[in-house]
């Protein structure tokens, strides 16, 4: 199958758009060994908010999709970088670099 150069550019994006995000959620990674648990067992994670924004799992914890896991803001940022960071020193579970898909224009 042949992609025309729109598809293929966005084809592209999709996957460079899902790389980052994978990428930027298993780098989890705080200090310590341990998870951090609820008081009724659910693994808490930690995050930055982005302001006027839902992320991906705000949506999903709203939607009921997360049984044994809540999510915790611990702040909030407006660059995907320092999310990252954050991530990176410990100081948040998951981050993520927001991306926008090439205008086909």
């Amino acid at each position: 199958m042949k992609l025309t150069p729109p598809r293929r550019l966005r084809t592209i994006a999709v996957l460079a758009l899902t790389l980052s995000f994978g990428l930027a959620t298993t780098a989890c990674g705080s200090s310590s060994d341990e998870a951090t648990l609820t008081a009724d067992g659910k693994t808490e994670l930690r995050y930055l908010t982005s302001p006027s924004t839902v992320v991906f799992p705000e949506l999903a914890a709203d939607l009921g999709y997360f049984s044994e896991v809540t999510l915790k803001s611990v702040g909030e940022t407006t660059s995907g970088p320092q999310s990252i960071q954050a991530t990176a020193t410990g100081d948040s579970d998951f981050g993520a670099a927001p991306s926008t898909e090439p205008s086909s224009s």
